[in-house]
């Protein structure tokens, strides 16, 4: 149920932060550099709150370990509990949790222990000898769930790379190509209409 209240609130607070980013982070930016510069920080602020406008961020966790005796030989997915194991040498890590939290920078301790717990219903050993690392991080996405690549159909100057979700690094190698071909006006390796900002109008 949609309450009349929150919704008004919550209109009037996404109207005082565009106040404060355009125009006035723009102009404090602005005032920062020289005259013949602020058009650029205002367009550059213009920018970045139109492409927040469409991202929704997600927080990932992982755990890292020093290396437990036994240890799966390979990379590995927990597909029941959607939690991803691997290994290396020294180290031993558990990870691809997602949470929808907003901009809370809060490590939250449910999510890993849920880590934990996967890993003591699967493996011999869940947890290695030492606790090196309790990681979190942002994972931008887009509203459609697919990345955002490709120039700005709003600013010649300016050409887009991100929304990758959970896929940021898997990605990476074949979206630099993309986006280098696109720069270059090489012939893309793929039709690159699908991930194009100007369905968002960017």
């Amino acid at each position: 149920m949609i309450n009349s209240a929150d919704t008004a609130w919550m209109l009037t607070a996404t109207a005082l932060v565009l106040l404060m980013t355009l125009p006035a982070l723009a102009l404090f930016y602005g005032g920062l550099v020289q005259a013949k510069n602020i058009l650029s920080v205002l367009v550059q602020c213009t920018a970045v709150a139109a492409l927040c406008s469409v991202l929704w961020f997600a927080v990932g966790y992982s755990l890292t370990y020093s290396r437990p005796a036994r240890v799966p030989r390979h990379a590995m997915v927990l597909r029941e509990a959607a939690v991803c194991v691997t290994t290396w040498g020294s180290g031993f890590r558990l990870g691809s949790t997602m949470e929808f939290s907003g901009y809370d920078e809060g490590l939250n301790r449910i999510r890993l222990d849920a880590l934990r717990r996967a890993a003591a219903d699967s493996l011999h050993e869940p947890v290695g000898p030492e606790l090196q690392e309790e990681w979190w991080g942002w994972r931008p996405m887009s509203m459609d769930e697919i990345p955002i690549i490709g120039p700005s159909t709003r600013w010649s100057n300016l050409s887009l790379a991100t929304a990758h979700g959970m896929l940021g690094i898997s990605m990476s190698a074949a979206t630099g190509e993309l986006i280098a071909a696109q720069l270059t006006g090489a012939a893309t390796a793929i039709d690159a209409t699908p991930y194009a900002p100007a369905r968002f109008g960017l």
